[in-house]
């Protein structure tokens, strides 16, 4: 279901959504609390945007030749 949501989400943003990969990690030299909660790391990998973003906060991004982030994407 996650996957369904990501794909999804990157649609509506315009994008295609090539692939999803666990990235590989070495937990080596954590102790057993630290494994435990080890979070998963995912990549993943786009193909070119469709359509520029034209909900963009920036109105120089354009210009700049790629869209700004949007402010519920950005963590800001």
């Amino acid at each position: 279901m996650l996957t369904h949501t990501r794909r999804r989400v990157a649609g509506q943003l315009g994008h295609d959504v090539l692939a999803w990969r666990r990235v590989p990690t070495c937990d080596e030299g954590l102790g057993e609390s630290a494994k435990a909660t080890e979070p998963q790391i995912e990549q993943c990998f786009l193909a070119r945007s469709r359509a520029p973003v034209t909900s963009s906060p920036d109105p120089d991004a354009q210009a700049r030749g790629r869209p700004a982030p949007l402010p519920h994407l950005s963590g800001s």
